[in-house]
């Protein structure tokens, strides 16, 4: 588990310029008596806003000044929810334990190979080990938390699954693939090191047209690609490659040879793409399909269910909030 995994989600989402307007006592917010210190709010702020800075955010146009106020709401928003869900864990039985935040920080610190890199990545997410600790607190009592009020919503019904199902039935199509084979011969001019050969695009198109001609003669496709194929993904099963067009994943000049083509034919000419050149074998057009819905009842009732568990933990947390006394210091 590495650190960029766990760091709150805040970091991501959200910006915060300096505070305007100090408020009293230092404090950023109280929220039942709890508070929340303002200078831990301007440090998360101004880290905040040193990645947006590096993303080319400009603060001075009317658009960033718009952002910036928008998101300095939701930066205190999301340290106060922090708040109350540690307080809320702890009404409810369920606060993490010492021994449970350290758990998850050897946890941590076990993925990296080194002290050093551990300490390394510490740094480049400008954290400390306490700040760390507070994370794995913050993001174990929501867990916890979680868990238990959620505990008694009901698992969705097949009934539920199958309605779902039947009006998104395009989320369980299986767009039409191809089945292919090919002979790959690699371009390599620049003497480039992650290619094994270094040859000329006119040498490896002669090398393609002399398979070409063998396969004219009646070789069998899938052998020669054992032997004469220099894609080591392939080469051992023949050459087999299949890919949808429509998902636009595969070279544009493979994939419209391959269309080009009729089940059990071969391209005639070599087809260059930005590996080297082909020699392309069209296997099977494999068609269309909708899943059926016994494949996917069961991913269908698992989303249906936290779905519904999340929709009744996000209510739990608005009453929550309605019922406590939080008072907010920080002027926008």
């Amino acid at each position: 588990m590495k650190l960029k995994k766990i760091l709150p989600l805040i970091a991501i989402l959200v910006l915060v310029f300096a505070v305007s307007g100090c408020g009293q006592n230092n404090t950023a917010a109280v929220v039942n008596g709890e508070k929340i210190a303002l200078q831990e709010y301007n440090k998360r702020v101004e880290e905040i806003k040193n990645n947006f800075k590096e993303q080319g955010i400009d603060f001075e146009s009317q658009q960033g000044k718009e952002l910036e106020n928008n998101i300095k709401k939701r930066v205190l928003d999301n340290m106060i929810e922090e708040v109350l869900i540690r307080q809320q864990a702890k009404k409810e039985g369920v606060s993490p334990t010492k021994e449970d935040v350290d758990k998850k920080l050897n946890e941590i610190k076990e993925s990296y190979q080194t002290k050093e890199e551990y300490k390394k990545a510490l740094k480049d997410n400008k954290i400390s080990e306490k700040e760390l600790q507070q994370i794995i607190l913050n993001e174990l009592a929501a867990q916890n938390l979680y868990n238990k009020v959620t505990a008694d919503v009901k698992e969705a019904a097949v009934g539920q699954a199958e309605n779902y199902y039947q009006q998104n039935k395009d989320q369980f199509t299986v767009p039409e693939k191809l089945k292919t084979r090919h002979i790959l011969f690699l371009v390599n001019e620049e003497d480039r090191a992650d290619i094994p050969v270094k040859r000329s695009d006119e040498e490896a198109k002669k090398l393609a047209q002399q398979v070409i001609a063998q396969l004219d003669q009646g070789a069998d496709f899938a052998e020669l690609a054992k032997q004469k194929s220099e894609d080591p993904g392939s080469k051992n099963t023949g050459g087999l490659y299949t890919f949808s067009p429509e998902q636009g994943m595969t070279d544009q000049n493979y994939a419209a040879a391959a269309q080009s083509l009729n089940e059990g034919e071969y391209t005639k000419q070599p087809v260059r793409s930005q590996y080297g050149y082909h020699i392309i074998k069209l296997e099977e057009v494999i068609p269309q399909e909708v899943k059926p819905f016994k494949e996917v009842k069961d991913y269908i009732i698992q989303k249906l269910t936290r779905e519904a568990k999340l929709e009744y933990y996000r209510s739990y947390i608005e009453d929550v909030k309605e019922k406590s006394d939080i008072k907010k210091n920080v002027k926008f």
